[in-house]
């Protein structure tokens, strides 16, 4: 049954998810968005950079209630994460079940996958190959794209000017560039796919 949306143009951003790899420029984003009064939601080092960087965020496992778990393996894999991504604005059925299950909505995610195609240029070994394969991250990416009438999804430190400039007046994000995000990120997650592929293809 197909979901009656309609276009927002202009979302204000007032939660954040940010789980990065490449913490450049991360503590300068941080304070940006807190100055904006947004809530940021991280994950291990990411969290340990932002709050070294006296940027004020919450662990993710204290939001779902569940600890990350299996050496990182399994961080944001949770309903209260993709729930909050997913949720259609202004749907009641989607609005239920989220108060229902304590689900808030994330409007912005921050996200740069594992560096997996510059792991196996080091000549890494199999295993070390597969632990940088993310799974977290795509999922997430793909999560915020698809809902990104709401949600605006960042995948690149490159991305950050543009995202505070977009949000320098009244902390919000346009629907022309949260269209332009997501299919950066649909098309970051399909070359990540390929690149996988094509290693285990030559395994």
């Amino acid at each position: 049954m197909a979901i009656v949306t309609k276009d927002i143009d202009h979302v204000r951003i007032r939660r954040a998810l940010i789980s990065v790899s490449d913490k450049s420029n991360l503590v300068k984003l941080g304070k940006f968005l807190i100055s904006k009064n947004v809530k940021i939601l991280s994950t291990g080092g990411t969290a340990t950079t932002l709050r070294k960087g006296g940027v004020d965020i919450e662990d993710v496992s204290s939001y779902t209630g569940f600890p990350e778990m299996m050496n990182g393996r399994v961080k944001t894999l949770h309903p209260r994460i993709h729930g909050g991504l997913l949720a259609v604005r202004g749907n009641e059925s989607h609005e239920k079940d989220m108060k229902d299950n304590g689900i808030l909505e994330i409007d912005l995610v921050v996200v740069n996958l594992y560096p997996f195609e510059k792991t196996v240029a080091t000549g890494a070994d199999f295993n070390t190959c597969i632990e940088n394969i993310d799974i977290g991250g795509p999922s997430m990416l793909r999560s915020a794209a698809k809902n990104h009438r709401s949600v605006a999804v960042v995948t690149s430190v490159d991305q950050y000017p543009q995202l505070m400039e977009e949000m320098k007046e009244n902390g919000c994000t346009s629907l022309s560039m949260r269209r332009t995000l997501a299919s950066s990120a649909f098309s970051l997650t399909a070359q990540y796919e390929v690149a996988i592929s094509d290693w285990f293809k030559s395994q």
